[in-house]
């Protein structure tokens, strides 16, 4: 369980999320709580994490819905992404206007989760 108090002060202007420890799918539903409020974080470093299917849903589906998101950097590299966490992923993308960097270097993705 990650203690999200010591992730970053909600109440600073410019914050950043560095959690590259094999995160699974219990610790993605609580970056997903604190993302779905926070409207400080800047930049969110996720690599070499094991969040699953419902715990990339749980992120990227609260980031599209906070109007407050300010997320411009994000790595996601040497994930493995399914169809499902695909298209929550592009949802966000398809919204965010401050995303300038998406880093997915070394990211699997599972038949179907690109193109038609």
């Amino acid at each position: 369980m990650l203690n999200t108090n010591i992730l970053v002060d909600p109440s600073a202007t410019n914050a950043r999320i560095a959690l590259s420890c094999g995160i699974g799918a219990s610790g993605a539903q609580e970056i997903a709580e604190y993302v779905r409020v926070s409207g400080a974080l800047t930049s969110l470093e996720l690599r070499l994490n094991q969040l699953g299917t419902a715990g990339w849903c749980a992120i990227f589906n609260a980031l599209r819905d906070n109007k407050d998101n300010k997320i411009a950097s994000w790595d996601l590299s040497e994930q493995n992404i399914d169809a499902e966490a695909a298209k929550a992923i592009a949802e966000y993308v398809a919204v965010s206007k401050v995303l300038t960097s998406l880093d997915l270097s070394g990211t699997l993705f599972s038949p179907g989760s690109i193109g038609p």
